[in-house]
């Protein structure tokens, strides 16, 4: 059993050699660590840019909502000013104004 109890203790080395292998150095710690705080900047960046364009966006849809308000008032306008209209078209006309959804 001696034998065995040495070839145990052997195995039992090679396995704690083998982990300590597999442990990081100190150096590939700190590179993971920039990496990280390189990519957490890059995402910080890129969220304040999403925001930046999300405002840009909801002006444009404010902007795009007063021209197809100023349109369809215009279109009334127009719409109204035939006085001849039967009212299927008038119909027609209010449903195509509608459908342009202004808020």
């Amino acid at each position: 059993t001696s034998g065995s109890h040495e070839v145990n203790i052997e195995r039992r080395e090679f396995v704690l050699k083998e982990d300590t292998n597999k442990l990081k150095s100190e150096d590939d710690i700190a590179i993971e660590t920039e990496e990280m705080k390189k990519e957490i900047e890059r995402l910080k960046k890129e969220r304040e840019e999403n925001k930046r364009l999300k405002k840009e966006i909801e002006a444009k849809d404010v902007k795009i909502s007063r021209i197809s308000r100023k349109l369809a008032e215009e279109l009334l306008g127009e719409f109204d000013d035939v006085a001849d209209a039967d009212d299927k078209t008038k119909e027609g006309y209010e449903l195509f104004i509608k459908s342009l959804r202004i808020p």
